[in-house]
């Protein structure tokens, strides 16, 4: 069960970066854009929150994604060969998700849950302000059922 487990977040991982990456491609690009290298921790409850998809969507420009690893940390990507975000204000979004056992959509998929409420993505109102290298950009997240 463990190699299934570990087979099922290697693929949902490779799957999420490769979206993640195509969506940052698009959005307006300049000549000259300050992109900063951001990186933080996300908890849930007090506990790290492994697995997190992090979306930084700027009010101009391209977004920047990551992806937390086992402790909660994360490192955001502004492309696929530049870490970081571009200077200004960024609405937050945080995603994750569980798999839900012994269930398979219609195309036999593992079906997955989304385990934060949408004030934390869908209807996120987080927001962060980029204006240099930052290695403090945490989110501590809390849900009423933990």
């Amino acid at each position: 069960m463990y190699y299934r487990n570990w087979f099922v977040r290697q693929a949902r991982w490779g799957g999420t970066v490769a979206l993640l990456l195509s969506a940052m491609s698009c959005g307006s690009s300049s000549t000259k854009t300050n992109i900063f290298t951001v990186s933080g921790v996300v908890t849930l409850n007090g506990k790290p929150l492994p697995d997190a998809t992090l979306i930084f969507l700027p009010d101009n420009g391209r977004s920047s994604a990551g992806k937390t690893d086992d402790s909660g940390r994360y490192f955001l990507f502004y492309n696929e060969r530049q870490k970081g975000a571009v200077a200004g204000r960024h609405r937050v979004q945080i995603t994750a998700a569980e798999l839900v056992p012994e269930k398979l959509d219609t195309e036999g998929q593992p079906v997955f849950k989304q385990i934060l409420p949408a004030e934390y993505n869908a209807k996120s109102e987080m927001a962060v302000e980029i204006t240099s290298h930052r290695d403090d950009v945490n989110f501590d997240l809390k849900t009423k059922n933990p």
